[in-house]
């Protein structure tokens, strides 16, 4: 059934606001957003606790939320061409995050627990804002 769903797959279909249904996939790994129109993501989504896979590039977002990051299986982030200007400060140690693309964003300023004591790998800011002046760590 719709508990067992592993990957999901809404991409490009005008999507503003997502519900609160993440407890109803326990088991999803993978979730595709691409294309939409959303804005926020939903708290719930930090129950989505086997989620290794997220794809919210394309959308409205302006913040990447503490509950987002504190997802801690979550390896591959994908948050490219949206609106983001605000990143947590801490809260990066706790994951599995190893691949963030947040390119074309509106971020001026680096989380300096992300760089510091986060496990990425692959970090893209391509078509940022970003201070130079305020990357000393």
């Amino acid at each position: 059934g719709i508990r067992s769903l592993q990957i999901l797959n809404i991409s490009f279909n005008s999507i503003r606001e997502l519900p609160d249904a993440f407890p109803c996939f326990p088991n999803l790994r993978k979730l595709a957003l691409a294309g939409n129109q959303i804005q926020v993501l939903p708290p719930a989504i930090s129950s989505a606790s086997k989620l290794k896979e997220l794809d919210a590039s394309q959308n409205a977002l302006a913040i990447i939320s503490t509950p987002l990051i504190q997802l801690e299986n979550l390896e591959v982030l994908d948050l490219s061409q949206n609106s983001i200007a605000l990143m947590p400060e801490e809260g990066w140690k706790k994951n599995k995050l190893k691949n963030i693309n947040l390119k074309d964003n509106n971020i001026s300023e680096i989380a300096k627990d992300m760089l510091i004591n986060s496990n990425v790998d692959n970090l893209c800011l391509t078509g940022n804002n970003i201070d130079k002046k305020k990357i000393d760590y």
